[in-house]
């Protein structure tokens, strides 16, 4: 019998928002590309009163998602992967 799925909160949640903002980002500049200090800029603005948690946080997303394969980085500029752009595709709502 399916298991019903749980919600997760802490800091998880907060992990998986940032990796959805810093996806999302990407995915909008494709095919072009931002640098990793342009994305925690974009992805930490407004939130002045915790940059460097929230720098800190966007900084740990993108290394989350380049160890996964999501993102690949070339110098300082991110990239989407193939595997991740094409998911992207395939999810998106037409």
């Amino acid at each position: 019998m399916p298991v019903a799925p749980t919600v997760k909160t802490g800091p998880e949640t907060t992990a998986q928002a940032t990796e959805r903002a810093v996806a999302s980002l990407l995915l909008g500049e494709y095919p072009g590309t931002l640098t990793r200090g342009e994305v925690i800029r974009y992805v930490s603005r407004g939130r002045a009163e915790e940059s460097f948690d929230e720098d800190d946080r966007v900084d740990g997303a993108i290394r989350e998602m380049v160890s996964t394969g999501l993102l690949r980085l070339e110098g300082e500029r991110l990239h989407v992967s193939a595997p991740a752009l094409h998911l992207h595709r395939l999810t998106e709502v037409p």
